[in-house]
């Protein structure tokens, strides 16, 4: 059964999840603990494979709770080569409040080279740049 509102669980050490929210055309997705690229791949292969998913969407990346991030320049230029599933029009916003991630996210824009792709401190002020409510 497919509905408009899609919900991915991931087990990990704290949970993986992502939204697929059609009506609003945007994916809300939240990562934590130790992140790696084989859960970015498992991340954008469901996406891909999710039919309320299209890639001009826009995307709230919560990175707020990863601890440890296992993600190489050389593994992140592979996977925005063969496996981002958004458009290089797409509006992303990408929170990462802790350095590691933050600079990985920011090597992650420098690599896809999209004016689309912004890095936020707070979940608030990733919503405010994507024109969603506080609530949402």
């Amino acid at each position: 059964m497919h509905s408009d509102r899609a919900l991915m669980f991931r087990k990990a050490h704290v949970a993986n999840y992502w939204i697929v929210d059609s009506k609003n055309r945007i994916v809300i997705a939240k990562f934590g603990g130790r992140l790696t690229i084989a859960e970015a791949e498992h991340y954008a292969a469901d996406l891909r494979n999710n039919t309320s998913f299209d890639p001009s969407f826009s995307e709230l990346a919560d990175m707020t709770e990863v601890e440890n991030p296992q993600i190489n320049y050389a593994s992140a230029a592979r996977f925005a080569r063969e496996s981002d599933p958004f458009s290089h029009a797409s509006k992303r916003a990408v929170v990462a409040s802790k350095r590691a991630m933050y600079e990985i996210a920011q090597m992650y824009k420098l690599i896809r080279k999209d004016e689309n792709i912004a890095l936020f401190k707070t979940v608030d002020d990733a919503k405010s740049w994507l024109g969603l409510s506080a609530n949402s």
